[in-house]
């Protein structure tokens, strides 16, 4: 913004100075023929055919620079517009995100009495329920003897947060079958029938896993696609995307941060990760150690987080 603004104000600037220099050679001239009879000794036949000249080929070199001074003007002043524009719309965004979170709800299996969490509190739920389940998961397949340690904790990452999203009611469960035995073949609904036995504690019928995709479904959409907006926004330097994503990671807590992590884990967030726009904006560098268990956030996104400073 500044920068356009001094490019601006040096149009401007120079438009000014070139006013100024031809009133006054004007009315030095002026004066010099009517108030001081020649004092200057300007003949003024000579200047007659000087001022002819200057009209026949300067005038014209003038008046080209007028038009280019104020061709610039109007550019600067449309993407002056354009960044008015461009704010205008993130702010939006950014008040469209904070409304998504606050419209949040989610009923506590892990609570005996029917709690409905609200807002923020909703990732707090979310976090423990994935980290979780992220647990079972690993318990029920093992580490292969021929998978590295990373290849391991991405299979389990993903599994987790198919399940996690997609849930364990009666009417996906074919569907979610379907999903997970791209991944873990012929494992996929003995996985499913044991996570299955856990059921909520405020209601039996209901299994603790019940899903999420209602929830976060829009949550990341949206999420998604304000990143882009600024990510692609042509005319904004990469120090001033920093500056805009920055402004919108301030909005998200510990707990909202390992969501994304979790999502961008899975295939679900595959464009995340394609993108880079994990490392590139630092989205999850709050995340403290040990916070997701043995899993490491390092192990796969390679930025500096907030704790390796302290």
């Amino acid at each position: 913004m500044l920068k356009l603004l001094k490019k601006i104000n040096i149009s401007l600037t120079l438009s000014v100075f070139l006013a100024i220099t031809g009133i006054s050679v004007m009315l030095v001239f002026f004066l010099d023929y009517h108030l001081y009879e020649s004092f200057l000794g300007v003949d003024m036949e000579v200047l007659s055919k000087y001022g002819s000249f200057i009209a026949g080929t300067i005038g014209p070199i003038f008046s080209l620079v007028g038009f280019i001074l104020i061709y610039e003007t109007i550019k600067w002043q449309r993407k002056l517009f354009e960044r008015q524009q461009f704010e205008v719309k993130f702010f939006e965004m950014m008040k469209y995100h904070r409304e998504n979170v606050e419209l949040l709800r989610h009923k506590d299996p892990a609570s005996e009495e029917l709690i409905t969490k609200k807002g923020r509190e909703v990732f707090i739920a979310l976090y423990q329920q994935c980290n979780q389940l992220q647990k079972e998961v690993m318990q029920l397949l093992p580490k292969g003897v021929e998978q590295s340690e990373k290849e391991y904790h991405e299979l389990t990452l993903n599994i987790t947060y198919l399940i996690f999203h997609f849930g364990l009611q009666e009417h996906g469960e074919e569907a979610l079958v379907s999903i997970l035995n791209k991944y873990v073949p012929h494992q996929a609904e003995h996985l499913i029938t044991e996570l299955k036995k856990k059921r909520s504690k405020y209601n039996a019928e209901v299994p603790f896993y019940v899903g999420h995709q209602s929830k976060l479904g829009n949550y990341f959409r949206h999420l998604y696609h304000t990143i882009k907006y600024v990510d692609q926004t042509k005319f904004l330097t990469e120090d001033e995307k920093q500056s805009f994503i920055k402004m919108l990671r301030a909005q998200f807590t510990t707990y909202e941060q390992a969501i994304i992590f979790y999502n961008a884990m899975s295939v679900l967030g595959k464009k995340w990760r394609e993108n880079r726009w994990i490392e590139k904006y630092e989205l999850i560098k709050n995340i403290p150690p040990k916070f997701l268990g043995e899993i490491d956030p390092k192990e796969f996104f390679e930025m500096r987080f907030e704790y390796e400073g302290l």
